[in-house]
């Protein structure tokens, strides 16, 4: 019996890809094994070190100024001057137009 060479092609070509994938697995699992004992202290470190610093004291920090203020501070935003912003943001970026 001779097989449609369409069909030969494909299975073929699912060995090959079952042959890659157990490949793949064979020398990972090793490696996955060096890492699981450790994975939970790595976590904690990378996200200690990946915390922003503290914020500044409102006497320094830029964003409590009286000019910038009303342009919006934690959800307080003053209608007048978000226009404002808005309008001359859309008229000197080129993104808007």
């Amino acid at each position: 019996m001779q097989w449609p060479v369409g069909l030969l092609a494909v299975f073929i070509l699912v060995v090959a890809a079952g042959v890659f994938c157990l490949g793949i697995n064979r020398r990972a699992m090793p490696a996955w094994k060096r890492y699981r004992p450790n994975r939970s202290q790595r976590r904690i470190a990378q996200l200690e070190d990946n915390l922003p610093p503290p914020a500044p004291p409102d006497a320094e920090n830029f964003g409590v100024t009286p000019c910038s203020a009303p342009s919006g501070r934690k959800g307080k935003v003053d209608p007048v001057v978000w226009g404002v912003l808005r309008a001359w943001v859309c008229l000197t970026n080129w993104a808007y137009r």
